[in-house]
């Protein structure tokens, strides 16, 4: 008898046997583990994850399954049907071959990944003395278990398993007796089980995607040693003649002279450091130091040095990945290897298993909150990219904004990816935070600077001068925007950065009544997409070389990464290091003299619910307060480092860096093997805890949020978006459907749960044919505010 583990096709059913996905998903399983060395371990996983797959029950579901899709009912039966447990039986397997207590901590790791291997990792107790992993085996019926044993053992050599949990027990002690002397061990311990889990789903889901695409994969080579090395060489290059070009460059004044030449030496100083070893490193430049394109020498030569397998760059914001990934196409010419990865354009749904694009290209630019929810938000979709980031390089652009109740847990990501995954780690920014002075530092690599005189740079690279022009009753709307136009008298280019949306839209409303029609007003903010986006900053670069009339409007996103040169800059008070990133769009060439870069306090433009802002402000003010007379320079490394003494003493920042739950507890708690979880177990049972660890993964995951507020994404109807998603609406094939969900990224808008309910509630949103996945109608998006609640708008309006 043929088992069937999954089908595809309508009218002509083709089936995949469960042998057959088992030795598929297993091999996977081995490549990707043996970058951590684990391969047998992971192996293992992959080898049992799906044995409840020769059950009786499953076998009549997948057949019933398959006779409703022919007959053409398979969506009305599947919401009526009850799904088979069937990653119980690879859980049960596991803790009957190993009931010694030295066995403990494979075999709870094993059973739990296998187990929960759909859905996401569980708390490993609930209501302080029920085990969710025990209940679940004990309801497994023993009969039923011998029966799909039987059938196992059939298909696979059940006694060479005996061989590969001797092997995987070294793995796993070897990994764990290196946690011993850690006082963090126990969190990297979660850090560990999510590694195999990531490994073991992505390697299902593959399996699931290949099958049902029809394609013929080489499941051997997935995994090779060195594998870009022939890239890196050639993308460097490549490189390298831009630069030698970049060299040769005409400049228009000494300033821009001066600016080239730190820019050169810069890079170089990256190129010459990118034969240091694995590592965890700071790039500390000026802004307007050309630190992407260091940074991405340093990183080329060190992937051909140390055999890294990928290049990652993590920003802070959206629109920073439009830039710089464009920008890198254009110099590498490497268009099939970039990735962009914005969004998850899909929901967490089972289609969204097969459809939800993974980190398997050379070079990925993401953001911050796509990285940290890999390692600790709840389900199945950002998990399975942890192994990704495994024997890379990763590149983490604006570090300054790390969100402060996340900086313990990003801290413990980046020394577990270096001391356990054979992964560099680069924090880059003009701004560089004291990460490694908090209560759970970055152990960062002995001589960790790559430009280790970074502060001469400061003064040569010296385009503006930032003026602190607060008031104290503070600006309303109407006083900031004559602010902003009395200052445009004087030049031909303004920019003014906001702290919200809400108040840049305000703004835009305020500057476009009052301005002269031989100003072009332009407005940026996370409300347009991000190929919207990109087409805006393209026509306001044209405008600045041409010298036209204009005021571009903007929120934070403009301050990161996005290489513009205005005249002056006006930036609403915030932090100091947002402050000196918004300076940094200013002169950024040098191809003017000095400009002037101002502060302004808009009194109604609200961040209460935003801390970190507040914060900020509050320790800026701290710093304006003791200068009365204006002797310290606001753009200097010594203005920076009293920021940063001032902002991390701040109590509420103390407090968060854990992700603070309530009172007493936290996401880092969470997921640590708290003590007092398994002494209230012991209180309550009078037993010693059962399992190894003691962790809430689905509790921690469902309480952690990168952004405070949720989000929904939705593809906008702007240009190609329009025609991606009608065909949607379609009868498409898994992979036509993954390919448009890629594409979707450039057509796609984060929106606050609470814009995304009023939106619909003016019936704006629309479904389409994949679950999870949203589109908004024709009128509710403008190519110059982006997505609005208020229909289409009027001439008037903008």
């Amino acid at each position: 008898m043929v088992y069937i583990a999954r089908f595809r096709g309508e009218k002509g059913i083709v089936t995949q046997d469960v042998k057959n996905h088992l030795q598929n998903v297993s091999t996977l399983c081995r490549c990707f583990g043996s970058k951590i060395k684990m391969k047998n371990f992971c192996f293992l996983c992959g080898l049992i994850h799906d044995i409840g797959k020769y059950s009786d029950e499953f076998q009549c579901y997948i057949r019933q399954a398959i006779q409703h899709t022919i007959d053409g009912d398979y969506d009305i039966w599947k919401r009526s049907v009850m799904k088979i447990d069937h990653g119980v039986y690879g859980a049960k397997f596991i803790s009957e071959l190993l009931k010694c207590d030295e066995d403990i901590l494979i075999k709870d790791i094993i059973s739990t990944v296998v187990c929960y291997h759909h859905g996401g990792l569980p708390d490993t107790v609930e209501n302080i003395k029920s085990i969710p992993l025990k209940k679940r085996i004990a309801k497994c019926d023993d009969h039923k278990y011998a029966v799909v044993l039987q059938r196992f053992k059939k298909d696979v050599d059940v006694g060479s398993i005996d061989n590969l949990i001797i092997l995987a027990k070294k793995e796993i002690y070897n990994i764990y007796s290196k946690l011993c002397g850690d006082k963090e061990k126990a969190f990297y311990l979660n850090l560990i089980i999510k590694s195999v889990y990531s490994i073991l789903i992505d390697s299902d889901h593959l399996d699931s995607y290949y099958f049902s695409a029809g394609i013929d994969f080489d499941y051997q080579g997935v995994y090779i040693p060195d594998k870009n090395g022939h890239l890196w060489s050639v993308y460097l290059e490549a490189l390298n003649k831009k630069l030698n070009d970049f060299e040769k460059k005409t400049v228009k004044s000494d300033l821009e002279k001066t600016v080239n030449e730190v820019r050169c030496e810069i890079s170089d100083k990256c190129f010459n450091f990118g034969s240091r070893e694995t590592g965890v490193y700071k790039l500390t430049v000026p802004t307007g130091g050309g630190k992407t394109f260091s940074a991405l020498r340093f990183a080329l030569k060190h992937a051909m040095k140390n055999g890294k397998e990928r290049i990652f760059f993590i920003v802070p914001y959206t629109s920073i990945i439009e830039q710089n990934a464009d920008e890198v196409r254009k110099v590498l010419h490497c268009n099939d290897s970039l990735l962009e990865y914005h969004h998850n354009v899909i929901n967490e749904n089972n289609e969204g298993e097969k459809l939800t694009c993974g980190f398997d290209s050379p070079i990925i630019f993401t953001t911050m909150v796509q990285f940290l929810n890999c390692f600790y938000d709840s389900g199945t979709q950002n998990t399975r990219k942890i192994h990704n980031f495994f024997n890379s390089i990763i590149i983490f652009d604006e570090i300054q904004k790390v969100p402060t109740h996340c900086v313990s847990l990003f801290n413990s990501s980046v020394n577990y990816l270096k001391l356990y995954c054979n992964t560099t780690l680069v924090l880059c920014t003009a701004t560089q935070p004291n990460l490694d002075e908090v209560e759970k530092p970055i152990m960062f690599s002995e001589h960790p600077q790559i430009v280790s005189d970074y502060n001469v740079y400061y003064e040569k690279l010296r385009r503006m001068v930032l003026i602190n022009c607060c008031s104290a009753s503070g600006y309303t709307y109407n006083q900031a925007g004559d602010f902003v136009l009395k200052k445009k008298l004087f030049v031909n280019s303004i920019l003014l950065v906001l702290n919200t949306i809400s108040s840049a839209e305000k703004m835009y409303y305020e500057i476009d009544k009052k301005k002269s029609d031989d100003i072009r007003l332009y407005y940026l903010s996370t409300h347009l997409c991000p190929d919207n986006r990109k087409n805006i900053i393209t026509e306001i670069r044209c405008a600045l070389d041409r010298k036209e009339q204009i005021i571009c409007i903007s929120t934070q996103l403009i301050e990161a990464g996005v290489n513009m040169s205005f005249d002056t800059v006006v930036r609403s008070k915030c932090g100091l290091d947002s402050a000196a990133q918004a300076t940094g769009r200013g002169n950024r060439h040098g191809e003017n003299s000095i400009g002037q870069a101002y502060i302004i306090n808009i009194k109604d433009e609200n961040v209460d619910k935003i801390p970190e802002i507040l914060v900020g402000q509050q320790a800026l003010g701290a710093i304006l307060d003791n200068d009365k007379n204006h002797n310290l320079d606001l753009l200097s490394t010594e203005a920076i480092e009293k920021y940063y003494r001032y902002y991390n003493n701040d109590v509420w920042v103390k407090r968060q860096q854990d992700y603070k739950i309530g009172e007493d507890d936290s996401v880092y708690n969470m997921l640590s093997n708290k003590k007092n979880r398994n002494t209230q177990y012991y209180q309550e049972t009078g037993n010693r805890f059962p399992m190894c660890f003691n962790m809430l993964f689905q509790s921690a995951g469902k309480s952690f949020k990168v952004i405070d507020d949720n989000t929904t994404t939705i593809i906008v109807p702007y240009k190609k978006g329009k025609e991606i998603i009608s065909r949607l609406n379609t009868s498409l094939d898994v992979k036509e459907k993954r390919e448009l969900i890629e594409q979707a990224q450039q057509y796609s808008v984060n929106v606050r749960n609470y814009l995304f309910y009023q939106l619909n509630n003016c019936d704006a949103i629309e479904t389409t044919s994949i679950e999870g996945v949203y589109s908004i109608k024709d009128a509710f998006y403008h190519e110059i505010i982006g997505v609005t609640a208020n229909g289409k708008l009027t001439d008037l309006q903008l």
